[in-house]
């Protein structure tokens, strides 16, 4: 997702990012995988989704900010 690129992934969210196959059904990850290869403005909006949510959800700002939060619960008096 960091690299901006649309995922197909087992036991995770649905969502606009990604495509989720229940495992062990290997038609549908292939068949999701054909989409994803052939359907290229599909691909691209799933890739910048993808990106977005990843510096959203994973960035360094937010990482900045629940470590220090974490420190600050366990008494912590810095910044």
């Amino acid at each position: 997702m960091a690299c901006g690129r649309a995922v197909v992934a087992t036991a995770a969210e649905n969502g606009k990012t990604r495509f989720v196959v229940p495992r062990g059904d290997n038609a549908q990850f292939v068949e999701r995988l054909a989409t994803l290869i052939t359907n290229r403005e599909l691909c691209c909006q799933m890739d910048e989704a993808s990106r977005v949510k990843a510096e959203r959800e994973f960035g360094l700002h937010r990482l900045v900010e629940e470590t220090l939060n974490a420190y600050r619960q366990v008494g912590w008096k810095g910044l």
